[in-house]
């Protein structure tokens, strides 16, 4: 009895020992944590639900699969279905039909979800918005300037400061000023603060009232329910003070503008790193000034040329486009140099520049990853594919002379995958493909003749393992077999286009021995 209870207790006793090890061991091996690092479209109230996607940024890189098991969206509890689109280890869920008006969203993301190496998601990932307004009446925190105020620069904004968001049509239309005053309003601070830019100079020497009516709307359409007065005054007249640059913005249709951060000694790298081939540049200016002289002192390096946009006259904006296409992926400087006129004729004083490159990911040209072709083009169940890379290059061709594979001077019909990574939401224009591409080789060692060019439909149902997310075409056409050995070169001319309009300036090539 005695052994008994002795080796149970040094049984106890081991595991006691092994187990703090295998935990301690298993730490030690653990990945850093699989999790979402950010998303969007943020918590909140969203106005536009017609045009509102959810996207999630993960920390690894993600089993797609997986993710998109684990994902969901639901509207007021019922589950939405939609698409998945991927960038790198950012995914967008895509609703099959608009998110709707005065509705409460969840965004969820469940531990099933799980990186290429099979870590799990470290905990379940929740976050919510709505499309529903609230019942809170806005109110005015601050004025500037305050009551009785002075105003010493007559190009000074006024600024008013709200607890809830408000818009710029309601300020139009609820807040006014006597004597009346032609000016511009836009909003700051996560959309609560109202801020209006006069178009001319304030009047030297005058008492200005603002009145802000109770009809006065927040975003969410409450009402700020009572009347709200403040006044100010104007110290000096300025007439000549310099305009100069206020911001300088970003445009895409449909999309908030991106503000572009200037380059200075102390944000030499500052840039705009996402710049689209159909991007616009607008510059504001702190007062109207002449478009004219904005764009013959806004240069742009390299050169490139640019296409003014808006009107002659006095603005205090002007939007600029590239007047063709830029090279993907390549930097620019915008250059503003001094010597823009406002309407007094003061002029700029100061240099600014602003870097972009011109990388969006809607504007990629088209790049060839790889081929696969059959071996063996006469065997129905197994005609021998192979893959061949941008890497592979002068690889080997084994095209035997064997009847089913490639016998001497016989045209084989044959087909011809080529996979392209192209710019989000496109493919390739199958046109351009066609009349781009061709198969050539030295010593006359073969030939191939294009009958039919496909998206779908493909010989081999299941695409190259690895390239399942790349566009895949299907050439398909007579390949004549000769004695002669040679490099045999798969080739694609410059020019080679997608559906949305991107070209690629490079000749796509694999070169393999046969």
């Amino acid at each position: 009895m005695k052994n008994r209870h002795f080796t149970i207790s040094m049984g106890i006793c081991l595991l006691a020992m092994i187990f703090p090890v295998v935990f301690f061991s298993c730490d030690i091996l653990r990945d850093s944590p699989f999790e979402v690092e950010a998303w969007s479209p943020g918590a909140g109230y969203h106005a536009r639900p017609e045009i509102l996607e959810v996207s999630l940024l993960l920390s690894h890189e993600s089993d797609r699969v997986k993710v998109e098991e684990a994902f969901s969206l639901t509207e007021d509890g019922k589950s939405v279905k939609g698409l998945f689109s991927w960038q790198g280890n950012r995914f967008c869920f895509k609703p099959a039909s608009p998110l709707e008006q005065d509705r409460e969203y969840l965004v969820s993301l469940g531990t099933g979800a799980q990186d290429t190496k099979g870590l799990s998601l470290e905990r379940k990932f929740e976050a919510s918005f709505t499309t529903r307004l609230r019942n809170i009446r806005p109110k005015v925190i601050s004025v500037e300037p305050a009551y009785d105020g002075v105003i010493s620069n007559s190009r000074d904004m006024v600024k008013i400061v709200f607890t809830e968001e408000v818009n710029v049509n309601s300020c139009i239309n609820s807040i006014s000023f006597s004597p009346s005053v032609n000016g511009r309003w836009n909003i700051e601070g996560e959309g609560k603060t109202a801020c209006f830019s006069p178009l001319g100079p304030w009047k030297t020497g005058i008492q200005y009232k603002i009145t802000i009516a109770d009809s006065m709307q927040s975003a969410s359409g409450c009402t700020i329910g009572e009347e709200f007065l403040s006044r100010f005054s104007i110290a000096i007249n300025n007439d000549d003070i310099h305009p100069f640059i206020i911001s300088a913005w970003a445009l895409n249709p449909g999309e908030v503008p991106d503000e572009l951060s200037p380059l200075d000694i102390y944000n030499p790298d500052k840039g705009f790193f996402e710049w689209e081939s159909f991007t616009k540049l607008m510059l504001e200016f702190s007062e109207p000034v002449d478009t004219g002289s904005i764009k013959s002192h806004l240069t742009i390096e390299p050169q490139a040329s640019l296409v003014l946009e808006t009107p002659p006259g006095f603005s205090s904006t002007a939007v600029f486009s590239f007047a063709e296409k830029p090279a993907w992926n390549k930097d620019f400087l915008f250059i503003s140099s001094p010597g823009v006129k406002d309407e007094a004729g003061n002029e700029s004083l100061d240099e600014k520049a602003f870097r972009i490159r011109t990388n969006g990911p809607h504007s990629k040209p088209p790049s060839l990853i790889g081929i696969r072709l059959p071996m063996a083009p006469g065997n129905k169940d197994n005609p021998e594919p192979s893959v061949y890379s941008m890497n592979d290059i002068f690889s080997d061709l084994p095209m035997d002379i064997e009847a089913d594979s490639y016998p001497y001077a016989k045209a084989i019909p044959v087909w011809i995958e080529l996979y392209f990574e192209t710019a989000m939401d496109t493919e390739i224009n199958t046109f351009s493909l066609m009349e781009l591409f061709k198969v050539e080789s030295t010593n006359n060692a073969v030939s191939f003749s294009p009958r039919n060019i496909k998206n779908k439909d493909f010989a081999l149902p299941d695409a190259v393992p690895g390239w399942e997310n790349h566009c895949r075409i299907e050439m398909e056409g007579l390949m004549t077999n000769t004695v002669n050995s040679g490099v045999v070169s798969f080739y694609i001319r410059a020019g080679l286009e997608d559906l949305k309009g991107n070209k690629s300036p490079e000749i796509h090539k694999i070169s393999l021995l046969k």
